[in-house]
């Protein structure tokens, strides 16, 4: 292995602090941020109720000419279903 020669240490040395200078600008950063009021985030008096009266129009508009075939009965399986050999005819 190769000796601890003064380059060597010096990276070593220069990577630690290089670390330590991300490490403090990220937690000054994190620190000096200016937070937005908490009572806002407590209370819904800020929130205003939206106003879907178009959306309500449009959509009953779409689908007043539809026909709803929610109602269409399926048919109960029977034991043949799903039971055919693709492969009967070659």
């Amino acid at each position: 292995m190769s000796e601890n020669t003064f380059s060597n240490k010096t990276l070593a040395i220069s990577g630690f602090v290089m670390l330590a200078v991300v490490l403090a600008a990220f937690a000054w950063m994190w620190f000096k941020t200016p937070r937005p009021d908490e009572s806002m985030y407590r209370t819904s008096a800020n929130l205003q109720v939206p106003d879907i009266s178009g959306i309500e129009k449009r959509a009953s508009s779409l689908l007043e000419g539809m026909t709803n075939n929610g109602g269409i009965p399926i048919p109960p399986p029977t034991e043949k279903m799903g039971r055919e050999d693709p492969f009967a005819s070659l």
